[in-house]
């Protein structure tokens, strides 16, 4: 019972088996958890990454303006739309994005308001 979930998960993996039992310090079974559980604690919804990336990714990080970038998340896809100060931006914005847990992958449509 007192397993970290990355513990458990190694365990169902080098075991290969899609439950394992937990147990208390009794000794006694307390529950069963599963292959879908210990994802369940990994998956993030669409809001959640949509937020991160508008708040500390578009914002907190790079300083830029409410509404400069329309940020859509679809099933962990991020679709960025709008400008970025300068090109040289483009990527960094879209590694940034990479990063955030749970993106799947990211469509950037963004264009330089000045050139390089």
């Amino acid at each position: 019972a007192d397993w970290t979930i990355p513990r458990a998960a190694r365990e169902l993996r080098r075991r290969h088996v899609k439950q394992l039992p937990v147990v208390g310090d009794d000794g006694l079974l307390t529950g069963i958890v599963t292959r879908s559980d210990l994802l369940d604690a990994f998956i993030r919804s669409d809001v959640e990454i949509r937020g991160e990336v508008e708040q500390d990714v578009l914002g907190r990080i790079l300083g830029l303006d409410e509404g400069t970038v329309a940020v859509e998340v679809r099933d962990g896809v991020v679709t960025l739309r709008g400008h970025v100060p300068e090109p040289r931006l483009v990527p960094v914005v879209v590694g940034l994005c990479q990063g955030v847990d749970g993106v799947v992958a990211v469509d950037a449509h963004l264009a330089a308001t000045r050139a390089g």
